[in-house]
């Protein structure tokens, strides 16, 4: 372990013995305030960073490719993301806390016209019908109230042969954590989500099992929108 993970892992150590868990919970579905906008975007980009990874990478994002991320966060996803693609970027988040501190973090993408940052609910985007290609959303599904709306409203925006990639954390690795995700988190199982997807009109979805250091019982489920 590095320097800078040994420093990463201490910091998030503190953070869970110091902050009540209720109060985490609630910045973990919706950042908000001072903690949410210094203290979250930092976390979660730390935390989620291996599973971010997995996640783009199901997507083998084109040049070509317009990118969305749902609950973008401290933003990583869409830094990785204007590596590998050169046309529009979007992030969503319904915390406009969130799309505050991404304006300043990511103002250089947003001054080059690459990137648009809105404030928003997953089941109710403000996007035109297929204007996205991809999608990347990781640790976002626990905390949607209706799951079946948000997968379909997603499968509106994607163009035909568009895919949607969800990193997410499984039920028995969730239930690790009890002390936190008792208050507001729906856990799933693959299964699960596969079955919501082909449900909200998918063709299908495939799920890969990850066993990094960190996301050990994670997985990234992809799903792919009928070709026109």
């Amino acid at each position: 372990m590095t320097q800078a993970d040994q420093k990463r892992t201490l910091s998030n150590m503190l953070v869970a013995q110091l902050v009540p868990h209720r109060f985490l919970a609630a910045q973990l579905r919706k950042p908000s305030g001072r903690f949410g906008r210094w203290v979250m975007t930092r976390g979660l980009n730390d935390g989620n960073a291996e599973l971010i990874s997995s996640t783009l990478d199901a997507l083998a994002l084109q040049p070509s490719d317009r990118f969305l991320d749902v609950g973008f966060g401290g933003g990583l996803s869409l830094r990785r993301a204007a590596q590998l693609t050169h046309d529009a970027l979007w992030g969503v988040d319904f915390s406009p806390d969130m799309v505050a501190a991404g304006q300043r973090s990511l103002a250089e993408l947003i001054a080059g016209g690459r990137l648009n940052l809105i404030t928003a609910d997953v089941a109710a985007l403000p996007l035109r019908d297929a204007s996205i290609d991809a999608v990347c959303t990781t640790n976002t599904i626990y905390f949607w109230p209706d799951l079946d709306a948000a997968l379909r409203e997603l499968r509106r925006v994607i163009a035909p042969g568009g895919r949607v990639a969800f990193g997410f954390t499984g039920r028995a690795k969730m239930q690790r954590f009890e002390n936190i995700t008792k208050h507001g988190f729906r856990m799933f199982e693959p299964d699960e989500l596969e079955s919501a997807l082909v449900a909200a009109g998918w063709p299908a979805a495939r799920t890969a099992a990850l066993h990094g250091k960190v996301t050990g019982g994670d997985y990234v489920t992809l799903a792919a929108n009928a070709a026109g």
